[in-house]
């Protein structure tokens, strides 16, 4: 509970997703579950908004998104990146968009397969139409070099035990 040591952490973690994440921009969290989470509560998602996603999400966020579709009613629509190009996953993901999509949210490098999803590439098409991006960069963070703010990514999730090889229960959000 020292603030001082706090800073210091969120100011060695912000160059892990780019040179230019200032320590403010850093919640630290106890998993990038609990990042997710945090993401999906506080957007304040309606019945009848949309959210993308891939068929390839963990259960971290796959639940909750069952969660707010069941208690909410917003709708998830999915598409299965597996055997797509970087070209195509984008195609795909902005044919699935429409005047009620909300938020795209998927893994930066899939849990499944191990596939790298383009995010930079999906953070452009995001803002060029006013949705938001949630990336969970659980198996992403501490081996691909990342600059959350280039991508154009407004929530990062993200775990320490993995590739950044902290203990279990750290983790962190970069919320732009």
């Amino acid at each position: 509970h020292d603030t001082k040591h706090w800073e210091v952490i969120k100011e060695k973690l912000a160059p892990f997703i780019g040179q230019t994440v200032e320590p403010e921009e850093i919640a630290l969290i106890g998993t990038a579950t609990e990042g997710l989470n945090i993401v999906l509560n506080g957007l304040g998602l309606r019945r009848g908004d949309e959210v993308i996603t891939t068929t390839h999400e963990h259960a971290a966020l796959n639940i909750p998104l069952l969660n707010h579709a069941q208690h909410t009613g917003i709708k998830i629509r999915h598409f299965r990146p597996d055997k797509l190009t970087a070209d195509e996953v984008v195609e795909t993901i902005n044919n699935l968009i429409t005047r009620k999509t909300r938020l795209i949210i998927l893994s930066h490098v899939t849990c499944t397969t191990g596939q790298l999803l383009p995010v930079k590439e999906i953070g452009q098409l995001a803002r060029s139409k006013e949705i938001l991006f949630c990336v969970d960069g659980a198996q992403a963070t501490g081996w691909l070099p990342m600059d959350v703010k280039a991508a154009g990514i407004d929530f990062y999730a993200t775990c320490g035990h993995k590739w950044l090889l902290g203990p279990k229960r750290t983790g962190f959000l970069f919320v732009d």
